[in-house]
This record gives C-alpha cells, sequence and structure tokens, in this order.
C-alpha cells in the first residue's frame, strides 16, 4: 500500500470518528479537534479493522495519534 493510499484511509477514519473534515496535509493538532481517550480507541479498532492489523500495546501511546502524518507513520510499520 502507498502512502497516499494510507494517509486517505486514516483521514476517512479520523473523519468519521471526529465528526470532521480533517485535512491530512494540514497536520492539525487532533486533540485540538476533539481527540479524546475514547476516540482515539475508537480509531485504533477501526483502522486495525480496515487494514487487518494488530497495534502493539507498546505503540498504543497518545502521542502517536497527535496528527494524521504520525498515525500514518505508525500504522506503515505494520503494513510493509
Amino acid at each position: 500500500m502507498n502512502k497516499e493510499t494510507l494517509k486517505s484511509i486514516v483521514t476517512e477514519k479520523v473523519n468519521e470518528v471526529l465528526y470532521l473534515e480533517v485535512s491530512g496535509e494540514d497536520g492539525d493538532d487532533l486533540f485540538e479537534k476533539g481527540l479524546d481517550s475514547i476516540s482515539f480507541i475508537r480509531i485504533i479498532v477501526l483502522l486495525e479493522d480496515e487494514l487487518n492489523i494488530e497495534i502493539e500495546d507498546d505503540d498504543i501511546l497518545l502521542e502517536n495519534f497527535h496528527s494524521i502524518n504520525m498515525i500514518c507513520n505508525l500504522i506503515h510499520k505494520y503494513i510493509k
């Protein structure tokens, strides 16, 4: 999967959970856009289901989910 496809999927799932139109290009802090602990877990579950991956517990840190780009960087290592 190329990076653009991954970014599109991540952006779609984040927007679905946050009920927003967050762009993967703007580098917005998702916590400022309303991401909280519950929506954070929902995004993880949606991405794991969509991409057929399992994110390791050590990577499930709020600091890895501040932006679309940070999420993509994390997920990328699971889909290589």
